[in-house]
């Protein structure tokens, strides 16, 4: 199991087309992914629980991916979520 918090950088135009595109990459990996938001947990595989999820330019959030493939999977979100890399830990 991976726990690592990210720090939002990319700036959402269009929050329901970005919860299918996160969803539809991150669905190609067998492993559990969570977040955490507010003391809440979500599926990161769920587009409904991505367009629930506050998602705001520079907010911090967890994810937790655990599984096969879990450190792909991480390092995939990571990407997606903070293309400028100031990931917090």
């Amino acid at each position: 199991m991976i726990r690592k918090k990210i720090m939002i950088t990319r700036k959402a135009d269009d929050p329901a087309k970005r919860a299918v595109e996160f969803v539809n990459m991150v669905d190609q990996f067998p492993c559990e992914i969570t977040f955490q938001i507010n003391d809440a947990t979500y599926s990161g595989k769920s587009v409904i629980s991505m367009m629930v999820g506050d998602f705001d330019n520079q907010k911090e959030l967890e994810f937790v991916c655990s599984g096969a493939r879990e450190e792909e999977a991480m390092e995939r979100i990571c990407d997606w979520f903070d293309p400028e890399h100031k990931t917090v830990g």
